[in-house]
């Protein structure tokens, strides 16, 4: 991972992101908290720039809240992340946009092979999920790339140990069906549930071409919810 710190640099990489409409995954207190936006504007000579309204909206409380969020997003397969204060927030047409200051430096390689999308309610799909026992529980699809996914599950009481093969079957909204094997990489229970996160295992090439179909259109139902610019 490399840390950039020239200013000129920097700017060259937000404006390829803006550019572009990168789909933005922001964090506001750690993975399970992810919420989507877009660049809207760079303004070097102010030193801020404006992100899009938080997907979901819950987010936007969260944000003023915290003053800071961490951006992540993919540029051509590289992933380029940043930390940001919020300056201040605004509303276009009753669409909230946020002011945050430009970063002093991005990160910028592969940390995570597959940038994940988050799945929105018009995609809502089901996952079944088959523990080592022979149990199955129910839950919902909450991010997906080719290298993983992210279930919610209704269940608050899940004991699994990291690195545990798990089997998962859903069907995407074209109809088509995916069961594969995924090994748990990460489990955390609360009051609304678990969420747990997943790398594929054995995926065949025809499910990863299903797979990609879904994640694209992911990410072009996200990115035509944004508006282009925000004055």
């Amino acid at each position: 991972m490399e840390h950039i710190r020239f200013r000129p640099q920097i700017l060259s990489l937000l404006q390829r992101i803006q550019d572009g409409r990168c789909l933005l995954a922001v964090n506001l207190s750690g993975d399970a908290y992810q919420f989507n936006s877009a660049l809207l504007e760079i303004n070097a000579e102010q030193g801020y720039l404006v992100l899009d309204e938080l997907k979901p909206s819950t987010g936007h409380d969260l944000l003023l809240q915290l003053q800071r969020c961490r951006v992540r997003t993919g540029l051509k397969g590289v992933i380029v992340s940043f930390t940001t204060l919020l300056i201040s927030s605004g509303q276009q047409n009753g669409i909230a946009y946020y002011r945050l200051a430009l970063p002093d430096s991005l990160s910028y390689g592969q940390r995570r092979a597959h940038f994940r999308p988050k799945v929105s309610r018009a995609f809502k799909t089901d996952v079944q999920v088959g523990l080592p026992d022979g149990d199955t529980i129910n839950g919902s699809l909450q991010d997906i790339s080719l290298g993983g996914l992210r279930i919610k599950v209704d269940s608050q009481h899940i004991t699994l140990s990291t690195g545990t093969s798990l089997t998962c079957r859903f069907q995407l909204p074209g109809g088509e069906f995916i069961e594969c094997g995924v090994v748990l990489r990460s489990l955390s229970c609360g009051d609304r549930g678990c969420q747990f996160g997943g790398q594929f295992e054995g995926l065949d090439p025809l499910q990863r071409r299903v797979l990609q179909k879904f994640i694209t259109l992911l990410e072009r139902d996200a990115i035509r919810k944004t508006p282009r610019e925000a004055t």
